[in-house]
């Protein structure tokens, strides 16, 4: 009975200073005063809920980490309490560091999981498998039809994992125990490696720099990487952030001062509307031209990076529209143990305009055009809402067709190429836009989208320009 009194005691305290705008006098009441109340009222939660709740058994400990979760998910997507397991796991993500085998797989096809890349020196690479190998089973069971999550599961169950591969017309089986991999977040190739247009041509100038994320070392790998180009003669480079989550804060700066000009690189706000600002100190530009591939995964620091090249003229944009994450995150470590992770400033870009929810926009569209899910109903006009779309899908497969004031009409010239594009697809080429033909427009641009990379294609095409 002590406890409730003082629960509900405590509960009609909260109740009567609710709304605080209402009672002058509610002003007494301070933030300080408001958090102590929060607190005693949680531990008699706790109190409650661990000698009452029947079912699975509870600790003091789960239900503090569980109100922590509930405090930090309730602020934005960004905020998040770490277990000390999960912040080992993302400090590691960041040294460069990680556990494993050594591959990457492409799951596109269920029926052909093949490996897409091994890392050099891995236990993967060590064992002997290869770029194209396809898996057929992971530690005893068939994967033939399994979705990327459950292989990665079935791989991540054991120390030690079994894989059944397939060759061509060979079948053989390797067992490879995981070990701690270093994985480099900054890579380069040549172009005639990449792309078919670039075979055959002098592109000793010209080079392609990948960056993953922004880790501890990256900045270290980058500065080594544009140090080699700059010695092999290399003035021009392609920087590709697609799909980089971003990273540390401090890491995207040291690298924005080795090719962003002289100037603001961003400008941080805190919680006191303090702004500061971070310069760039570089005299100067290492490179002649740079071309940065963007899309939806290009994420806070490599917007950053993005940001403080397109504002400063010191490269093009190539891509997608970034994914507007325009705040920082800080870690504030736990006495008990893992840490708070939440959103302390917001950045804005060396403009001065904001990021967050806006992204960067690239300077070059590059994007795989919306799949058609309207039917094409024509009007009197011969006209339809949906006729825009079939323009951009066909466009997009370089189909030619005249243009027009109104995208809605569905002219003779468009029907031409509709008809081409049946003849190509194996269909009748009846001109008519019926379901199997939007469906096979749909097919035709995702496979399109995946095979040939035209971003990278553009951004070739750019670099080159003036050699």
């Amino acid at each position: 009975m002590k406890f409730w009194r003082r629960f509900l005691c405590i509960a009609l305290v909260i109740c009567l200073l609710t709304p605080l705008s209402i009672n002058a006098e509610d002003a007494a009441i301070t933030d300080s005063d408001k958090t102590q109340m929060a607190g005693e009222l949680l531990t008699g939660v706790m109190d409650l809920l661990l000698s009452r709740f029947v079912g699975e058994k509870i600790t003091p400990e789960y239900l503090y980490e569980s109100a922590l979760r509930g405090m930090m998910d309730s602020l934005d997507p960004y905020s998040q309490y770490l277990s000390s397991d999960e912040l080992d796991e993302l400090t590691k993500s960041f040294s460069g560091k990680m556990y494993g085998i050594g591959i990457t797989l492409d799951a596109s096809d269920k029926n052909a999981i093949t490996i897409r890349s091994v890392l050099a020196d891995s236990p993967a690479d060590k064992s002997g498998l290869e770029k194209g190998d396809i898996l057929l089973e992971v530690n005893g069971q068939e994967v033939n039809g399994f979705s990327l999550d459950k292989i990665l599961s079935l791989i991540d169950e054991t120390t030690i994992v079994t894989f059944k591969i397939q060759r061509g017309t060979e079948t053989f089986e390797r067992s490879i125990e995981k070990d701690e991999l270093n994985v480099p977040t900054v890579a380069t190739a040549q172009f005639e490696d990449l792309i078919d247009s670039a075979k055959d041509r002098d592109n000793s100038a010209l080079r392609y720099v990948v960056i993953s994320e922004f880790g501890s070392e990256t900045d270290s790998e980058f500065g080594d990487t544009i140090s080699k180009l700059l010695d092999q003669g290399v003035k021009r480079i392609v920087i590709d952030l697609r799909g980089d989550p971003g990273g540390y804060a401090d890491s995207v700066i040291k690298i924005c001062n080795r090719i962003v000009p002289k100037g603001p690189i961003m400008y941080t706000i805190n919680k006191q509307g303090t702004m500061t600002l971070i310069n760039s100190n570089l005299e100067q530009e290492p490179f002649e031209k740079i071309v940065v591939l963007t899309d939806g995964g290009t994420a806070s620091a490599a917007e950053v990076l993005a940001s403080a090249l397109q504002d400063s003229k010191a490269a093009i944009i190539v891509g997608e529209t970034t994914y507007g994450k325009g705040v920082i995150q800080s870690l504030y470590p736990m006495p008990t143990g893992g840490a708070l992770k939440f959103t302390t400033e917001e950045y804005l870009r060396r403009s001065g305009e904001k990021i967050n929810n806006i992204g960067v926009i690239p300077d070059v569209k590059i994007a795989m055009p919306s799949l058609i899910t309207e039917p094409v109903d024509l009007d009197e006009n011969n006209a339809s809402d949906t006729i825009p779309m079939v323009r951009q899908a066909l466009a997009f497969l370089d189909y030619s067709f005249d243009s027009v004031d109104n995208e809605n009409i569905y002219d003779a010239s468009l029907k031409e190429a509709v008809k081409h594009f049946q003849t190509d697809s194996g269909l009748d080429a009846t001109g008519d836009l019926d379901t199997n033909t939007l469906v096979q427009l749909n097919v035709a641009m995702y496979k399109a989208y995946t095979k040939a990379d035209k971003p990278l294609e553009q951004a070739y095409q750019i670099l080159r320009e003036g050699l």
